[in-house]
């Protein structure tokens, strides 16, 4: 995954400092991440920063590239409908709040955020949604693959103490009803937290609207890429098309 934070102790950084410039070869921030050539990643994170300015490089970037999915934050202590409203651009209250509904099949988004145990600090702390999720990405990719979903009481857990809210059934039905596309975390008796979504910013029905389909899309594109590279410039013969089938159908038949 590739991630950046603030709040280290070298200073606050600003929605600038995240996106970053390109100045000749030099790139800096998330447009460093461009170049899939020289940068390789799966997932894109900037946990904890909800400023418009930096999702919609964020989703310029995964667009762009399209062999990456982000993980979009909302601000923390939203309830439950100020999130709904801040992921459909209608909620003014919240500074630098996005102004249109978000929307993208490379993207995700989460509610609530969580609390951790912290060893350096002996405390437990409130953590971004991103950070547990990730980690049910690691999961499942590890047990399986990412053609399974990240979600629920096998692949869905997130290591946390609490949650600021804890989203009940008819909290659950509301973020992700109609068009509303919000993954919720909850705390069940059970299984503790849980990762408990599996759908991209994608509005409208569709493959691209849950995210275990684009991530073994992802997969999959990144495995044909790397099997028939050194296909690119042979001839347009029979024996070529015998080499591509070879390579690339023991990757679909693993999946």
């Amino acid at each position: 995954a590739a991630c950046g934070r603030g709040g280290d102790g070298g200073g606050a950084l600003t929605a600038a400092d995240y996106i970053g410039t390109t100045s000749g070869a030099v790139s800096t921030g998330l447009k460093a991440l461009r170049d899939s050539e020289q940068v390789r990643f799966n997932v894109v994170m900037v946990p904890g920063v909800s400023h418009r300015d930096v999702i919609a490089e964020m989703f310029s970037l995964v667009q762009f590239r399209k062999d990456s999915i982000a993980l979009i934050d909302p601000p923390f202590a939203l309830l439950r409908d100020d999130v709904i409203d801040w992921h459909n651009g209608s909620n003014i209250a919240v500074p630098n709040a996005p102004v249109a509904p978000l929307t993208e099949p490379y993207a995700l988004t989460c509610w609530p955020w969580y609390e951790q145990f912290s060893a350096y600090l002996e405390i437990n702390v409130f953590l971004p949604p991103s950070a547990g999720v990730v980690q049910t990405f690691a999961a499942v990719d590890k047990a399986v693959g990412p053609f399974r979903a990240p979600a629920g009481p096998v692949y869905g857990k997130i290591p946390g103490v609490s949650l600021e809210f804890n989203p009940r059934q008819e909290d659950r039905d509301a973020l992700l009803g109609g068009t509303n596309r919000i993954n919720p975390i909850a705390d069940f008796q059970s299984t503790g937290l849980t990762f408990f979504g599996n759908r991209t910013l994608q509005r409208f029905a569709g493959p691209l609207d849950s995210i275990h389909v684009v991530r073994m899309l992802i997969y999959v594109k990144r495995l044909v890429v790397d099997a028939i590279q050194t296909l690119q410039f042979a001839p347009n013969d029979p024996q070529t098309w015998r080499d591509f089938v070879q390579r690339v159908d023991p990757i679909l038949r693993s999946v």
